[in-house]
């Protein structure tokens, strides 16, 4: 039986003035050959949670050039 992983991250980014962005990332995909579910997962995990800070970074990054502070966890 194939094992299968999902990893679904989201984070809350505050805009400034009542605005907040959300990023959500979701991956599925199959283990590989000779690939644990533990490897399997962190490999995911890893993709998704690198797309999902390059993306809040950038969130970032746009509200700082509009002149709003940014927060958030």
């Amino acid at each position: 039986m194939a094992v299968r992983v999902k990893v679904e991250l989201a984070y809350k980014v505050n805009m400034g003035d009542f605005e907040s962005y959300e990023v959500r990332k979701s991956i599925e995909d199959d283990a590989r050959s000779g690939e644990s579910a533990k490897d399997a997962h962190d490999r995911v995990e890893a993709l998704v949670s690198e797309l999902m800070w390059d993306e809040v970074a950038e969130a970032r990054k746009q509200s700082t050039a509009k002149g709003k502070k940014v927060g958030g966890n």
